[in-house]
């Protein structure tokens, strides 16, 4: 069965990351629909992207999952509060993520 991670990180992992990216950009291009920027959906969605991807949002997310997996391995009833608080405490559209 082919592994859906390219690197050696679980594959888990490696889901939950990408999800919680996901998610993160989903709800800033949410918020930047709202904000009445005048940007297009399409226009709010790509700048969410980059924003994400070019941000210090993604880096701490990324150490933040990697250390509750080291410390919870895959046992999901630990790891689901955690994943939660990580992805609520780095909403790109609170202020102090905002560019």
């Amino acid at each position: 069965m082919p592994s859906l991670a390219t690197t050696p990180q679980s594959s888990m992992q490696h889901v939950v990351e990408h999800g919680i990216g996901a998610l993160l950009v989903f709800e800033y291009s949410y918020f930047l629909l709202q904000a009445e920027t005048g940007m297009t959906s399409q226009q709010c969605w790509a700048f969410a992207v980059r924003a994400y991807q070019t941000s210090d949002v993604k880096a701490k997310v990324h150490q933040l999952i990697q250390a509750a997996f080291m410390e919870h391995g895959e046992d999901m009833k630990n790891l689901c509060p955690i994943l939660v608080d990580i992805a609520q405490e780095n909403q790109m559209s609170k202020s102090e993520h905002r560019r």
